[in-house]
Parts: structure tokens; C-alpha cells; sequence
């Protein structure tokens, strides 16, 4: 046997990479086999994604370039098809895309990113993209309810899980409560049980935004007689799974 510290193959440039790292061989990418792959298994659009992909493989450091695992790769290119009308959709299948093709990045993959992305909508993953890449960073929220005066009932909730961290980002705000269940579900984010921000002034902002003072005017116009309005003060952060998948897909 040769010695292992020295073999080197040379490939076609535009086709293979292969390098040598600290003794060990490892394969870069085949350009062509990606092509094939993406010929193979893309119906539609197909021509798009092999630009997006020969640009995402070009956007790598070539030593950290590897063949991805087509368990990723090929739902990943048929997802990307179909989302070519949504730009944001579209960058999120596209960096899944790249790191999957990059080493540093594959070992956090996992393959149910793929499907996430498609259980998302535009507004979802804009506000993930506004979230710290941090599993130590928690974000205010509030549940208002209604109860009544001098009673001690929990009364009933009024507004689920609201937050301003959509406003200015996402296309429809107003549907945060949705965007924020949703992404629950995905177990993209949490809501520690019994936590909550030590500085008041994080909850009164919320209390007091435009949203929550409608609800309450509503109700008080109404002719609502003997009630308030309590506030639940917690809050929400990325789980490791949420930080790996913005990790993955920013």
C-alpha cells in the first residue's frame, strides 16, 4: 500500500474535485452526477434549479464541498421547483441545498428540514429569520384574557400568544398567533413553563400595542360591564432543533 499521506488524485476540474485533508481522501463534488440527479428526478423548472444549484455549489468553499445524501438532496430539488413564485420559500430550499453539499454544515443536517420547510409559510420563516442564532436568547409574549372584576377565575383568552416581533417583518402580523403555534408544533420554538423577562417594560410594550388596545376598546364600547383585562407574561426561544434548522436554512 502507498502511503496514505500522500495520495492525491486529480479529477476533471470542472466536473471533480477531490482533495487531500491531514492524510485522509476526501470527495468533492461530481458537478455532473449533481446535474444527472437533478435531470433524474426534477419535473418541472428544471433548467432553475440546476442554475441554483451549480450557484450554491460555486458559494462553497471547495474544500468543504461533498456529494449530498439524495434523501436530502432530491426532495429538496422537487420542493424547490414547485416555489420558484416565492422568493423567500425559494432562499430557504436553496441554502438547505447548499449546506447540504457543505461539510462543515451536513453534520447539524437532518432530513425532516426538508419537509418543515414545506409545512412554513413566507411569514414563518421571516420571523425565524429575525431570531438570534442562540438557544440562550428569549423573546417576550403575552396571552390577554378577560375576567371578571374581583374574582378570582382565569377567566377567558382573548389574544393567544402575542408578540410584536412580526410587525415590520412579516406580510400579515396580525396572524402571529397562527405563525407562532405553528412553529411550536414544528418544535422549531418553545415556551418554557413559568418563565418570563424580569424587566416589566418587554410586557408593557406589548400591553399597550395597537392590537391589544383594539380588543379592549371593542369590549369596553361594547357595554361590557364588571370586567378586566389580565395579562400572562412568558416567553418563547429556539429549541437546539430551531437553531440547527435557522443554522441550516439562513
Amino acid at each position: 500500500m502507498g502511503d496514505k499521506n500522500n495520495q492525491i488524485i486529480n479529477g476533471d476540474s470542472n466536473n471533480q474535485t477531490i482533495i487531500n485533508v491531514n492524510g485522509d481522501l476526501v470527495q468533492g463534488i461530481d458537478r455532473q452526477q449533481v446535474v444527472d440527479i437533478i435531470k433524474s428526478f426534477c419535473y418541472v423548472n428544471r433548467d432553475d434549479v440546476i442554475e441554483i444549484v451549480k450557484n450554491a455549489i460555486e458559494s462553497i468553499d471547495e474544500k468543504y464541498r461533498i456529494m449530498p445524501d439524495k434523501r436530502i438532496f432530491v426532495p429538496a430539488i422537487q420542493r424547490l421547483a414547485y416555489s420558484m413564485d416565492n422568493v423567500t420559500v425559494k432562499n430557504a430550499y436553496k441554502n438547505l441545498l447548499s449546506s447540504s453539499m457543505n461539510k462543515n454544515k451536513f453534520m447539524i443536517m437532518h432530513p425532516s428540514y426538508v419537509d418543515i420547510i414545506s409545512q412554513l409559510n413566507s411569514d414563518e420563516i421571516k420571523l425565524l429569520d429575525t431570531l438570534i442564532g442562540s438557544t440562550h436568547i428569549t423573546y417576550p409574549l403575552i396571552n390577554m384574557r378577560l375576567k371578571t372584576k374581583n374574582s378570582n377565575d382565569l377567566g377567558i383568552i382573548l389574544l393567544k400568544y402575542f408578540t410584536d416581533i412580526g410587525y415590520g417583518v412579516c406580510d400579515i402580523p396580525e396572524n402571529i398567533t397562527v405563525y407562532i403555534e405553528n412553529l411550536i408544533r414544528l418544535n422549531l420554538i418553545t415556551i418554557p413553563y413559568g418563565q418570563f423577562l424580569t424587566d416589566k417594560q418587554h410586557y408593557t410594550k406589548l400591553e399597550n400595542h395597537d392590537k391589544v388596545l383594539t380588543i379592549k376598546n371593542d369590549i369596553c364600547n361594547s357595554g361590557a360591564k364588571n370586567i378586566d383585562f389580565k395579562f400572562d407574561h412568558m416567553v418563547f426561544g429556539l429549541t437546539q432543533f430551531g437553531y440547527n434548522f435557522i443554522a441550516i436554512c439562513r
